[in-house]
């Protein structure tokens, strides 16, 4: 089963290719003439079976750490690396999948959240209690559990942003905490930490109290200020340095999203000392722009064009409406 899940992978991946990512995912999914028979294939009830059994409701704690907790032992390694390697495939399936489907079509928002956010601590765990080195050496399986937490946060972000009208699914304060937790971990990817952005934006603008605006405002402007350190190194051309201040900018788009209203301007976005950050990264992520696009056009140079262009509107609006923020 799991060989055939696989095996259509790169169907479903061909399908995404039109896909851009706006609320419009499904509609456009719709029209690609290769969806009807992925759904009609019996693939997507096969998928849930195996879903169910990777990422159960109440996990059995044992098994899961036979399975996950990285050993020195070359045999149960193997065969560790060999199962990762597998759920990676079918996590990396389902993620797409959700991209291009209702949720309720893998079964009630909450469950679906409370399952991927049980897996993703598992998976943050076996990585943070081993710290991913044997003998001084990276285990085979980090890879895989680290390829693992990029898919499910990115399946969180799916969820919360297609449960925006619905708010069926029950995010946790102790949720919140555990994605922050991870986008500072060094095993994070940037797209993990980029995915996670997304998420705490969601989870802010879901639940919009001051303490949880708060809480979001300050680890978005964190990752900026983070961004913001890491600049200084971008004219060497590393990818790592790059993809620092492109997820740099999904912090500042998020912060747009939880401050786009003036509710929280006194009591939080200016002792929080945002503006300040927003006005420091913008010449930055210019820079970054005309340094690595040059002349020439793409999507990826659009969309940070874009969030460049909102964050100096963005600034100059707060600079008359938010006390402080000159």
């Amino acid at each position: 089963m799991l060989r055939s899940l696989v095996g259509s992978e790169m169907c479903i991946r061909d399908s995404c290719e039109s896909h851009t990512g706006e609320a419009d995912d499904e509609v456009e999914f719709a029209r690609n003439p290769e969806a009807p028979m992925l759904l009609q294939s019996g693939v997507l009830s096969n998928l849930l079976v195996v879903v169910q059994d990777l990422l159960p409701a109440e996990p059995d704690l044992v098994a899961s750490k036979a399975l996950r907790e990285i050993t020195d032992n070359a045999e149960v390694s193997g065969v560790q690396s060999a199962f990762m390697n597998a759920e990676v495939a079918v996590l990396g399936l389902v993620s797409s999948l959700m991209h291009l489907l209702p949720v309720s079509a893998l079964g009630h928002a909450d469950a679906l959240w409370r399952v991927c956010v049980t897996a993703l601590h598992s998976r943050h765990r076996a990585l943070s209690e081993s710290g991913g080195l044997v003998e001084g050496e990276r285990h085979p399986c980090h890879d895989a559990l680290v390829l693992q937490l990029e898919s499910l946060t990115e399946m969180c972000w799916t969820i919360l942003r297609k449960d925006a009208e619905s708010r069926s699914a029950n995010v946790q304060p102790a949720d919140l905490d555990l994605f922050t937790r991870i986008a500072w971990e060094g095993y994070a990817s940037s797209q993990t930490v980029s995915f996670i952005v997304s998420v705490v934006g969601c989870i802010g603008l879901r639940t919009f109290t001051q303490e949880s605006v708060q809480v979001c405002g300050r680890f978005c402007a964190a990752i900026l200020n983070h961004a913001l350190t890491r600049s200084g190194q971008v004219s060497g051309g590393k990818v790592e340095e790059s993809e620092e201040i492109e997820v740099g900018a999904e912090a500042g788009n998020t912060l747009m999203d939880l401050f786009s209203e003036d509710t929280y301007n006194d009591s939080v976005y200016t002792p929080l000392g945002i503006q300040g950050v927003v006005l420091k990264f913008i010449p930055v992520l210019g820079s970054y722009i005309k340094g690595r696009f040059g002349k020439r056009r793409s999507p990826k140079k659009e969309h940070l064009c874009e969030i460049m262009e909102n964050m100096e509107a963005f600034a100059d609006y707060k600079r008359q409406h938010a006390k402080g923020s000159a």
